[in-house]
C-alpha cells in the first residue's frame, strides 16, 4: 500500500513534466489536415509506398500532390492557399480514398471526397447544406 501511495505521489508531483512530454509527442505525430503559414498541410501515417493528395488546390494533379515522408516518417505535403472551401482525396498506392482523419466526407452522385474550409487562419470542417450542395456542383 505504501508503495502504491508513493507511486501516486510521484506521478502527481511530476504531472507538469509528463504533460509537457505528452504534448510534445502529440504535436510531433499529428495526422490529418492543418493550416500553417498560409498553407494547408497534410500528414498521414499510412502503410503505403506511394501517396498523393489531390484537390481543388492543385487541379487534382497526382504529380503536383505527391507526398514525401517527413522526419518522423509520416507522409507530408503542403499547399499555399487562400481562404475558401477545398475538396480533396488521397491516392494511396494508386487507389483513391477519402481522408481517414477528416470529420467531413461529402458524397455526391458519382463522386466522393473529403472537404476542408480555411477561414480566419484556421481549418474548419463545419459546412452548411448550401455549401455542401455547391461542392457537388463544382466541376
Amino acid at each position: 500500500m505504501k508503495m502504491m501511495m508513493l507511486f501516486m505521489y510521484f506521478l502527481l508531483a511530476q504531472s507538469d513534466r509528463f504533460q509537457s512530454i505528452h504534448q510534445f509527442s502529440l504535436e510531433q505525430y499529428w495526422e490529418g489536415v492543418r493550416f500553417r503559414n498560409d498553407s494547408l498541410v497534410f500528414r498521414y501515417a499510412l502503410d503505403a509506398s506511394d501517396v498523393s493528395v489531390v484537390g481543388d488546390f492543385n487541379d487534382w494533379d497526382i504529380e503536383k500532390g505527391r507526398m514525401v515522408r517527413d522526419s518522423v516518417g509520416l507522409f507530408y505535403r503542403a499547399f499555399r492557399v487562400e481562404p475558401g472551401v477545398y475538396r480533396y482525396r488521397l491516392i494511396v498506392d494508386g487507389k483513391p480514398q477519402i481522408d481517414p482523419t477528416t470529420m467531413l466526407k461529402v458524397s455526391c452522385p458519382f463522386r466522393w471526397f473529403s472537404a476542408v474550409k480555411v477561414e480566419d487562419g484556421e481549418v474548419s470542417f463545419k459546412f452548411g447544406g448550401f455549401e455542401k450542395l455547391l461542392m457537388c456542383i463544382k466541376p
